[in-house]
């Protein structure tokens, strides 16, 4: 019996000699540096997740892109810069009252230009008190003039044909008294822009911008006046509102007052033979 009690008290200090001993070797290891992993051990699970690092480039600036392979995909488009933006309209300014061309203007230009044939009988200042018989057939025009005083045989001509393409104007003496036309085929050299005289057709088509209101009857026709300024002076035309033609201009430079008529105006009865010497 007693030597049982011996024994387990011997067991009992081995015991209590093994628990010191290794919380005695714990403390140790507390306060001892870590070591190093060896270059054997294996990676934790952390670290062979994660990437390898990039290597970052020298900064440089080659001269040119080197070319990339057909079946690389295409960069995208820089951001536009302001230079490559299209630039910004400026404002329209508005338009000045009385500056426009009305629609009853343009309408009026559109009838004028369907006429090629006309006869008239024609004034302006440079002319007055005479007239002159305009005959005009597409780009010919015949004019006839008054008799002229005094009356000389050898320079005697009453008959203009101008040809407006050319520019080129012809007379001829045409009068059926052999004492004032003894030769009716003799020509005379005649200068073509003392001779010529503005259509109507160009009058309505040369305005630029108008006013517009109802004008007078002229002829037994109802015309549109129509108003406008130009070169210091003012233009009023009576136009006729059937063939967009004037009938009648005023220019107004400052107190003056100079006027043009177009008078036995018609768009019919004019031949080509009319306006062709023969």
């Amino acid at each position: 019996m007693e030597a049982s009690i011996k024994n387990l008290k011997v067991t009992a200090a081995l015991i209590l000699l093994s628990v010191m001993l290794m919380l005695l070797a714990g403390g140790c290891a507390k306060n001892s540096p870590a070591q190093p992993p060896s270059q054997n051990s294996a990676p934790s699970p952390s670290e062979s997740a994660a990437p390898p690092e990039t290597p970052v480039p020298p900064d440089s600036s080659p001269s040119h892109a080197p070319d990339q392979p057909e079946s690389a995909a295409p960069s995208p488009a820089p951001p536009a810069s302001e230079f490559d933006r299209p630039p910004t309209p400026e404002p329209e300014e508005p338009q000045q009252p009385g500056l426009t061309l009305p629609p009853e203007v343009l309408a009026l230009k559109e009838k004028s230009a369907k006429v090629t044939t006309m006869r008239y009988v024609y004034q302006d200042p440079t002319i007055a008190p005479g007239k002159w018989q305009f005959y005009i057939f597409g780009k010919k025009i015949k004019i006839k003039l008054p008799q002229k005083a005094p009356d000389n045989p050898a320079t005697n001509f009453d008959t203009i044909y101008m040809d407006t393409e050319k520019k080129a104007a012809v007379a001829y003496c045409e009068d059926t008294d052999k004492i004032r036309c003894p030769d009716p085929l003799k020509n005379f050299s005649v200068s073509y822009s003392e001779y010529y005289k503005k259509t109507p057709y160009q009058w309505i088509q040369e305005v630029p911008y108008a006013t517009t209101k109802t004008g007078e009857s002229i002829d037994g026709r109802e015309t549109l006046l129509v108003v406008y300024d130009k070169g210091g002076a003012t233009y009023s035309l009576n136009v006729d509102t059937y063939y967009g033609l004037p009938l009648r201009i005023a220019k107004q430079t400052g107190k003056t007052i100079e006027t043009y008529r177009f008078e036995d105006f018609s768009t019919t009865g004019v031949k080509e033979s009319d306006v062709v010497h023969g």
